[in-house]
């Protein structure tokens, strides 16, 4: 027990003489920064510094034949009369039925590129999804084949759309 207490109190002396013979070598001078300017002085660099990087924000590619087909269907006459459209998937969310002939399918594009959905089935759509963006179409109910490019990258599903859907696609980062 005793070489320890001495172990201890040998290094407390060697912290202090070492601490002492800092001092004699760098005098403690009244014109050095106090730790309130010092945090100040840390804020303030840290905002010019942020001011100064530019920020570089890499999209990922899209494929132009994907991005003019997706500008056609945005400017066709289906999507500017999308209140109509609106107004029936939210009924036939609310009101869901059995016997009813269509069904709803929701997709939602959770990446950085627009994109065309193709449906194809009983008949045929293709469904603009713009970037972080979502759409709806009323379709008849069957097992439709879902394909389209999400930032390059193909996209392949069937589905039962036998009774409202809701497909999310989300890019995996590589």
């Amino acid at each position: 027990m005793k070489r320890v207490i001495v172990l201890f109190a040998a290094l407390g002396v060697a912290h202090l003489s070492a601490q002492e013979r800092m001092e004699k070598e760098q005098p403690i001078d009244k014109s050095q920064v106090t730790t309130k300017e010092a945090i100040s002085l840390l804020e303030n660099k840290s905002t010019q510094e942020s001011a100064e990087i530019k920020k570089v924000v890499i999209k990922p590619k899209t494929d132009k034949e994907e991005e003019a087909a997706f500008e056609a269907l945005m400017k066709s006459e289906n999507e500017k009369n999308k209140k109509a459209l609106t107004a029936q998937v939210l009924n036939e969310m609310l009101g869901s039925d059995e016997s009813d002939a269509l069904s709803l399918l929701l997709v939602k594009n959770v990446s950085e590129c627009n994109m065309v959905l193709k449906v194809v089935g009983k008949t045929s759509y293709n469904i603009p999804i713009p970037a972080n963006g979502q759409n709806a179409i009323m379709v008849e109910k069957g097992v439709y084949q879902l394909t389209g490019k999400v930032c390059e990258l193909q996209y392949e599903t069937q589905k039962d759309l036998n009774k409202n859907l809701l497909v999310a696609i989300k890019r995996m980062e590589d």
